[in-house]
């Protein structure tokens, strides 16, 4: 549903998403929207928590890279 709600947030149709993605129908894509906006403050947040977990998990792992020794 995320990516949904994200490609839909990219200007992206719905007929548009329901075909990249192929096994979802254009209905499932509209469903999905309006779940969305019904709930849209508690999706919003928990799409930023994720996004704010996934971006401090990328920061360890590069900052890990940097203190490894070359090889």
């Amino acid at each position: 549903m995320r990516t949904i709600v994200r490609w839909r947030q990219s200007g992206l149709e719905p007929e548009q998403i329901s075909a990249r993605i192929g096994h979802i129908s254009l209905g499932q894509v509209h469903a999905a929207l309006a779940f969305y906006y019904a709930n849209q403050e508690m999706m919003d947040c928990a799409m930023a928590q994720e996004q704010a977990e996934a971006d401090r998990i990328e920061r360890e792992h590069l900052g890990e890279q940097s203190s490894r020794p070359p090889k």
